[in-house]
């Protein structure tokens, strides 16, 4: 993974933030505390230390509220929308219908042009760490080994990134990003298995027709 700043708590804290605010949209610092407090008693983060983590999640955007309309490439606009919209609604109501800046939208667009079968949310989170880091001066070194390896398509995609981090040849992505993938490959495995399971109680044993 990309070298960040040395923590006083667990990853799996850090993680927990990391989830709040890119997945559920979460922006309010003392909300977070509350939620860090209730479940990591003992090694929650104080409230100031939280505050900066989410300023370093989320950087100051110039770019201005994004605003879709006629002078829009129409599909990859319909692509942002979509995938903002499948965000909102896996949040459950923990956020509000929000659009994204601008530069958000932009990543957002070209994430989906480009890798159209990586799944929406990832799609939003990704583009949201293209931008940070950008905007941060920061390395986007190992998400681009994420897209590079696409492991969300394959279990061999899959191992042939995990193979390439532990050889030390690519730098590892947030954890999120490989349990996503991960999530995915046994849901289409389980998919598959129940689709086969289904075809064959239709079509019945052979001879019983």
């Amino acid at each position: 993974m990309v070298k960040r700043k040395r923590r006083r708590f667990p990853e799996e804290v850090y993680q927990a933030i990391y989830r709040m605010v890119r997945e559920e949209g979460l922006t309010n610092a003392a909300q977070i505390h509350e939620r860090l407090v209730q479940a990591f008693p003992d090694t929650a983060p104080t409230d100031r230390t939280v505050r900066a983590i989410v300023r370093e999640l989320l950087p100051p955007d110039p770019s201005g509220p994004w605003q879709p309309g006629p002078d829009d490439d129409p599909e990859e606009a319909a692509l942002v929308l979509e995938a903002w919209a499948e965000t909102m609604a896996r949040a459950k109501g923990r956020a509000s219908w929000k659009l994204p800046s601008r530069e958000r939208a932009r990543w957002i667009a070209w994430i989906r042009s480009g890798w159209p079968d990586l799944d929406p949310v990832v799609a939003v989170v990704l583009a949201t760490d293209y931008w940070a880091r950008r905007a941060s001066k920061q390395s986007t070194a190992d998400l681009d080994a994420f897209l590079a390896f696409a492991p969300w398509r394959s279990e061999e995609a899959y191992s042939r990134l995990q193979e390439a981090i532990q050889q030390g040849r690519v730098p590892e992505p947030p954890q999120w990003y490989l349990v996503s993938s991960s999530v995915l490959l046994m849901q289409r495995a389980i998919d598959a298995s129940r689709q086969s399971t289904e075809g064959g109680e239709q079509h019945g044993p052979a001879g019983s027709r």
